[in-house]
């Protein structure tokens, strides 16, 4: 009894030291406690779990330990394919998923840990398939892994965008506007906001200069170009739209404050110089979270790491959480090109803390990516060929696939289209198109 009771000592003091760092000293004391109960894995599992955030490789040493002490153990080798992910090891990770599943088929965890350990072997299309599926992300890391792998991929292979359509033109700010002079309201702004809401960044670049010519002043203009381009893959068309649409953003933050202090002058009189005035941004008034999200993700394309760092921060004080879940993916995505995978983990981890339902949006955008990257190509195809209709199609169903978390499950409209077209598309663009028609996000995990 004494024994166990100074092992639990120990163990608490190693976790603590763990939480400062001090990993090295933290295994100290694990040892020691070892030593009074040494048929007991969990002292190695409590050391690994101590260790993981700030040392994989020590967790993982730790939850090898554990499991040649309980080989027979469901849970141990569980931990052990967990522990083996963060320390990038996937191999090993596959191993003990699999040996699981050998001992406790029924264990709800281990198809999630060997999804996640495909996924880092590089095969993509079944591991994310299956994520969306059947991933259960009860606990911190194994969602932030599951994001890890939705970065990884789309660095890797992406991103899908729809391309700019070569007969569309695309003014810069600066370019003279064309005023409309029709002296009547238009359906521009709800077009805009129609293709905004379905995803559609071509329809929005059809419906911006009409806005454009009505309204050249109008918030939607520069914001709406720098979302379209920026959804269309042209980030260098979109940058100087996006520091147009900030500078006008941070205008209005200051005339609305400057609006809301005359406001209260005119309400209270004199009686207003007794109060305190109201106090300005001491950095100034800045632009909406969502704009320095969309101009974070624009400089990170650019490969300028600094500025969207920057932004992404800024723009994650937002209250919004769906905001601030694309904020963290920025920061995520720095910290990965700097390789500084822990710091990535860590805004993966808070992101999926504050919102866990948005983690199957991005698992499916990037289950699907080749099939969205063949819609991308055959978009153009049908653009160009001038068959409106498989166009509208393909457009429609980028737009779910990029918008609607939901599992998607085919698409009749987009397999009619597929029927009656004369549009010739390469056999591999043909293959994964009606594959995702007829089944959905199931195409994904035949790639």
């Amino acid at each position: 009894m004494y024994a166990l009771a100074r092992s639990d000592t120990l163990m608490v003091e190693g976790e603590r030291l763990a939480a400062e760092g001090r990993v090295r000293e933290a295994a100290q004391k694990f040892e020691e406690a070892h030593k009074g109960a040494p048929g007991d894995a969990r002292v190695f599992l409590r050391l690994a779990a101590a260790a993981a955030p700030t040392d994989p490789r020590a967790a993982l040493s730790a939850a090898r330990r554990a499991t040649e002490i309980s080989s027979d153990a469901p849970a141990a080798h569980a931990l052990l394919a967990r522990y083996a992910l963060l320390a990038e090891e996937p191999d090993e990770a596959l191993k003990a998923a699999r040996r699981t599943l050998e001992l406790a088929p029924d264990n709800a965890m281990a198809p999630t840990l060997l999804h996640l350990a495909k996924g880092m072997k590089g095969q993509y299309g079944e591991a994310l398939a299956g994520l969306v599926t059947d991933g259960i992300f009860e606990q911190t890391d194994t969602t932030a892994l599951a994001m890890e792998l939705f970065l990884r991929r789309w660095r890797d292979e992406g991103p899908a965008y729809a391309p700019l359509p070569e007969d569309l033109e695309v003014p810069a700010p600066g370019d003279p506007v064309d005023p409309d002079d029709h002296g009547h309201a238009s359906p521009a702004g709800k077009h805009l906001h129609e293709a905004y809401d379905q995803g559609d960044a071509i329809g929005m670049l059809e419906a911006l200069p009409d806005l454009r010519a009505e309204e050249p002043d109008h918030p939607d203009v520069a914001a709406g170009y720098a979302a379209a381009l920026h959804q269309c893959g042209r980030n260098d068309l979109a940058e100087p739209w996006v520091r147009r649409a900030l500078e006008e953003q941070r205008a209005s933050a200051a005339e609305e404050f400057e609006q809301a202090t005359g406001r209260a002058l005119a309400r209270f009189g004199r009686a207003i110089t007794r109060r305190p005035e109201p106090k300005r941004p001491a950095d100034g008034f800045d632009a909406e979270p969502e704009g320095l999200i969309l101009a974070g993700w624009i400089y990170l394309s650019l490969g300028e790491l600094k500025p969207a760092r920057k932004l992404a921060e800024r723009g994650s004080k937002t209250v919004n959480p769906f905001d601030r879940w694309e904020a963290r993916l920025v920061l995520a995505s720095v910290h990965l090109e700097a390789g500084q995978r822990q710091a990535a983990l860590a805004e993966l981890r808070d992101a999926v803390d504050e919102e866990p339902l948005v983690l199957y949006l991005w698992l499916h955008r990037a289950a699907l990516l080749p099939v969205m990257k063949a819609m991308g190509r055959a978009i153009t195809a049908a653009r160009r060929e001038g068959d409106r209709n498989l166009e509208l199609a393909l457009r429609g169903e980028m737009g779910r696939i990029a918008t609607d978390p939901g599992r998607l499950k085919g698409s009749r409209r987009l397999a009619a289209a597929l029927e009656q077209t004369e549009v010739e598309l390469p056999e591999d663009d043909v293959h994964w198109i009606r594959g995702y028609a007829e089944r959905g996000l199931g195409v994904a995990a035949k790639e």
